[in-house]
């Protein structure tokens, strides 16, 4: 599945290392969300391997992602 994403966003989103292969479906998979406060405090889980520029430590078992397009994908389509 595809998801429409402005492209403004997309491109906030430019130090992505996987092209943002989430928008397609077919690539990487996006974070799953653990928690959701706002835009700007989105929850997720990390595998712990794949590194990213917009996953961010909080405290010793929590990440929050600063990514763009995934906050989009969260709030628009609740994935």
């Amino acid at each position: 599945m595809q998801y429409d994403i402005p492209q403004a966003i997309c491109e906030a989103a430019s130090r992505c290392p996987y092209n943002l292969a989430c928008l397609n479906g077919d690539g990487r998979p996006a974070c799953p969300v653990e928690r959701f406060i706002s835009e700007k405090y989105l929850f997720v889980k990390s595998d712990g391997i794949r590194p990213c520029p917009y996953r961010i430590r909080f405290g010793l078992m929590s990440y929050v992602c600063g990514c763009p397009v995934r906050n989009a994908l969260y709030t628009d389509y609740e994935i």
